[in-house]
């Protein structure tokens, strides 16, 4: 007997795509502090100057499909990241596209502390977060990057 049609083209679960355990690892920084935003854990928190970017790959540097970027705010605090943009590449050297610049919300959400940001399904090799402004910072400042979460799948 064959499956229905909607078993058979069902899709895998989603994973988060950045985390070590998964073979998510930061490839490009200004400093190896960055890799705390990934560790998994929701305590680990990364304190930079100015605004920042890094660039992540996935599992042994191979392609995945996502849709779904989370960042963790446990709560409201100056430093937080307001505005930040997500850009991929197939190259480590780019050039890099811009899949959007989002807003994130200085306040905890009680169905989860993990808002997310979704955009149109893309397949990548790599993912560069640029974090751009923070709250009760304007441009330049003291910012607090959270833990972040690529859901997808690897390819």
């Amino acid at each position: 007997r064959a499956a229905p049609a909607a078993q058979a083209a069902a899709k895998p679960p989603l994973t988060n795509l950045l985390s070590p355990a998964n073979g998510g690892q930061i490839l490009a920084a200004p400093h190896p502090s960055w890799e705390k935003i990934i560790s998994g854990n929701d305590n680990d928190v990364l304190g930079i100057e100015s605004p920042g970017e890094a660039v992540f790959a996935f599992k042994d540097e191979r392609p995945a499909t996502f849709a779904t970027f989370a960042m963790l705010i446990q709560g409201q605090a100056g430093g937080h990241p307001a505005e930040f943009e997500l850009l991929v590449s197939d190259d480590l050297s780019g050039p890099f596209r811009s899949l959007g610049t989002f807003k994130a919300q200085n306040i905890r959400l009680t169905r989860t502390p993990y808002q997310e940001f979704t955009f149109p399904e893309t397949t990548a090799k790599y993912l560069k977060l640029r974090v751009i402004s923070s709250y009760g910072r304007s441009g330049f400042g003291y910012m607090l990057v959270p833990q972040i979460r690529l859901l997808g799948t690897p390819n």
